[in-house]
């Protein structure tokens, strides 16, 4: 049984592509173990003048590759097409979704705080980032990385998942608030939304984002948003359907893709607002 650089089997190949591909739900266990294994050294070289942004940078490959591995690599003949079963190249593959999220990742740096972004030949992408006197770590406020912080996310996470609004509403606003851990710009993350779940149904896109969530140790849905949310997806579109099986397009508005996940996330922010701080003074009375 061949082994590919001591990362992974052929037994270990075959169990993620079933995992992948089974019609019952798809796993992602598999896909995250070859992924961690093969991709850890190279994600820690590529963040090594700003480690404190390894687990970020990890965290966006996974979530590419949970979105691209069937389509692109396993199922890239086409659906009904025998599977690509190519252990060794799905190695090579996973190494150039990974320095491509690097370059993707550390660009909003670029656009963000004036930094230049270059890829060399070996795909080291940070050796060449051009310090303007400003550190990363100042453009990004400290206080995101504190207990508070993270507390305050998580409960604003589970409010959001056990609110009551729609469920196309929650999904746009989880995407919102995962694709917002690597990407600075706010004004773009509508149009990422668009781009990476519009012909996903709304229980592959929930399946996608907990898989993303899940690689967070700090942001941990309860057991009860996570039941109200399957409770949602599981209750009739259209008496035929239900909402689990529909495309997330299938929801926009006349007045268009980004418009419409942009006015679906303000309005849910600005419900979470008025409710957090409507709790705020609740415990301030007591």
């Amino acid at each position: 049984m061949a082994e590919y650089t001591a990362y992974y089997s052929d037994e270990d190949f075959d169990r993620m592509a079933a995992q992948l591909t089974d019609k019952n739900g798809a796993s992602f266990d598999m896909l995250f173990s070859i992924a961690e294994r093969s991709l850890r050294r190279t994600v820690k070289k590529l963040c090594r003048l700003h480690p404190e942004y390894e687990e970020d940078v990890m965290l966006e490959i996974h979530m590419k590759l949970i979105k691209t591995a069937v389509p692109k690599f396993l199922l890239r003949d086409g659906a009904g097409k025998p599977l690509n079963r190519d252990p060794e190249g799905f190695l090579r593959w996973m190494y150039t979704v990974a320095r491509h999220t690097a370059i993707n990742f550390f660009q909003s740096f670029e656009r963000y705080n004036g930094r230049i972004v270059r890829s060399d030949d070996d795909g080291d992408i940070l050796a060449n980032l051009e310090d303007t006197g400003q550190s990363v770590e100042e453009a990004v406020e400290a206080d995101e990385q504190s207990l508070e912080h993270r507390k305050l996310l998580n409960d604003a996470l589970n409010s959001v998942l056990l609110s009551g609004n729609s469920i196309y509403k929650i999904l746009a606003w989880l995407a919102f608030s995962v694709t917002m851990l690597g990407v600075i710009d706010r004004s773009k993350v509508a149009a990422i939304i668009d781009n990476e779940f519009s012909q996903t149904t709304l229980g592959g896109m929930y399946d996608i984002l907990t898989a993303a969530v899940g690689r967070i140790s700090w942001l941990k849905p309860s057991d009860e948003a996570d039941r109200r949310v399957r409770e949602k997806l599981a209750e009739s579109f259209d008496g035929k359907r239900p909402y689990s099986e529909i495309k997330f397009s299938e929801f926009y508005m006349k007045k268009g893709a980004v418009s419409t996940i942009s006015d679906w996330i303000n309005k849910v922010d600005s419900k979470l607002s008025r409710d957090m701080q409507e709790r705020m003074r609740g415990a301030l009375s007591q």
